[in-house]
């Protein structure tokens, strides 16, 4: 996938409505590699329950991905998880 700023920005609204914190767990991401989503959960401070929906979100949406390292679920920021983060950066 390959968002354009505008698309970029409209996601980002969107998860606001959905928690104004989820924009954490792409920062809990960035330079981090394979991530497991319990620390994503402590790091970007949210429920399991609120983690797992946005995670899952970000995945539809190609912003991160998911990895196995064994048997565990590990996550990575993608390209366009990076550009999300400079676009939403500069709104503010």
């Amino acid at each position: 996938m390959n968002y354009t700023k505008e698309q970029l920005l409209k996601i980002n609204n969107n998860l606001k409505k959905v928690n104004i914190r989820a924009y954490d767990i792409l920062k809990s991401l960035e330079g981090s590699v394979n991530i497991k989503h319990k620390e994503i959960a402590q790091q970007a401070k949210l429920s399991a329950f609120i983690t797992d929906k946005c995670v899952s979100a970000f995945v539809a949406c190609g912003l991160i991905e998911m990895s196995l390292d064994g048997s565990n679920k590990c996550y990575n920021i993608t390209e366009e998880g990076k550009k999300f983060l400079k676009v939403n950066g500069e709104e503010k």
